[in-house]
């Protein structure tokens, strides 16, 4: 079934989350789990959903005319690819679902858009249209879905007409076509777990760190039957040590580590740290996310923060604590630190909350 189908994987202008922390670039490319992107799990969920051809297609958030253009962008790569169909998959969110069922369902029930539906959370689900399954059950929509190549213009020219907008995508698709509203859970079957999530803020992305250091954690990142291909490096693999000048073991707990990093003789506890960071002797890192280049120096002390790509904590330093707060830092009201890097606004960090 996937033969004859299109991934379009649409990236668009929000800002990554981190952009107040230094990191720059689209909130596709945001890193996530050490040593991901964003965009990377869309790949995965096109990948192990044997859909081999792919394209990614840059449409800005205009508001009211954000979903047209995606479905103009669906036109022109349906007229380079000839598809059947195309999935269309944002990546400024994770997805992890087999698309295969959906797909067969579309198939039999002869639709021409099906919008992939999820249960999601309360504070979730009101960022994101209500959408009823044909058995009357309210889900949520959260902007995926799969569309017949030869409705696209009929589509275009429903979104045309006046009132088509302002918050009724859902009603126009209905009205325009055969639309089939599909609940994502019912195809996982003996796949992989279902996971959808959004981390928009700079709270929300913490959060779901800090879940992915639990033993168990919704999202599987080690699921031989889903995996999930990054960006090669070229970095040395992780390295955990003892510091051989004063015999500090270093060790890592309920952590991920990317490559390149070094943890010499420091104890990193339920974190996650990026590529090339260093922590020294002595050194405790706890509840933290740690992002590209961080150096923590020796004696250190970081709880519950992210601390921002390259930025250096001094030997002996406290953050997290009840520290005076270092010029540029931030504290939340939930009592998360936030050190960006140097020459970024702190007004971008408080914003991404």
């Amino acid at each position: 079934m996937a033969e004859g189908v299109l991934g379009l994987i649409v990236t668009g202008g929000e800002s990554s989350p981190l952009a107040g922390l230094g990191v720059a670039g689209a909130r596709a490319l945001t890193p996530f789990a050490a040593q991901y992107r964003l965009l990377d799990f869309a790949l995965a969920t096109t990948a192990n959903s044997g859909i081999r051809q792919v394209s990614l297609a840059s449409i800005p958030d205009t508001g009211a005319s954000h979903f047209p253009r995606v479905l103009a962008a669906c036109q022109r790569a349906a007229v380079t690819f000839e598809p059947e169909w195309v999935v269309v998959l944002a990546a400024d969110h994770i997805l992890q679902v087999d698309l295969r069922p959906l797909l067969q369902a579309q198939h039999y029930l002869d639709a021409d858009v099906a919008l992939l539906a999820l249960a999601l959370r309360p504070d979730e689900r009101a960022t994101h249209p209500v959408v009823t399954t044909a058995d009357g059950t309210e889900l949520s929509w959260g902007g995926d879905f799969v569309v017949r190549a030869s409705v696209l213009p009929r589509l275009l020219r429903a979104f045309e007409r006046p009132g088509s907008g302002n918050g009724r995508t859902v009603a126009t698709l209905g009205e325009a076509v055969h639309l089939l509203v599909y609940d994502a859970a019912l195809g996982t079957g003996s796949g992989p777990r279902l996971y959808w999530h959004e981390p928009s803020t700079l709270e929300t992305y913490y959060a779901s760190q800090m879940e992915l250091c639990t033993p168990e954690p919704a999202l599987d990142l080690y699921d031989a039957r889903w995996p999930i291909r990054s960006v090669t490096s070229g970095l040395p693999p992780a390295k955990v040590s003892s510091d051989s000048a004063c015999g500090h073991m270093g060790q890592a707990v309920n952590s991920l580590l990317a490559d390149g990093c070094v943890i010499r003789g420091g104890a990193v506890i339920r974190s996650v740290v990026g590529p090339s960071c260093i922590v020294e002797a002595g050194a405790e890192i706890e509840d933290s996310v740690l992002l590209d280049g961080c150096r923590i120096g020796r004696g250190a002390q970081v709880r519950r923060a992210i601390i921002g790509p390259g930025v250096v904590v001094a030997e002996s330093e406290e953050v997290g604590y009840d520290e005076p707060l270092r010029p540029h830092a931030l504290r939340l009201p939930s009592g998360l630190t936030l050190l960006p890097s140097p020459g970024t606004s702190p007004a971008l960090a408080v914003s991404a909350h």
